[in-house]
């Protein structure tokens, strides 16, 4: 099981980002599908929130340095 995250950007032109919410892709889920189930979440966010959001994994976090985002979680 691969974790993957969503990370929460208020408006384009201001840099802070936030972790929203968690994505668990399960044992025999494909990739395809975990996307299908992030997006509908994201699409659903974007309609509350705005700003823009983003699917990570830890390796773009870490390569990024923004692990700090997800600490505690």
């Amino acid at each position: 099981m691969t974790d993957y995250y969503i990370i929460h950007t208020a408006c384009r032109y201001v840099d802070k980002r936030t972790f929203f919410q968690k994505v668990t892709q399960g044992l025999n889920e494909s990739y395809e599908d975990l996307c299908n189930r992030a997006f509908d979440i994201i699409r659903k966010a974007e309609k509350k929130l705005g700003g823009e959001f983003s699917l990570v994994d830890i390796t773009y976090l870490e390569s990024t340095n923004q692990t700090h985002l997800i600490k505690g979680v």
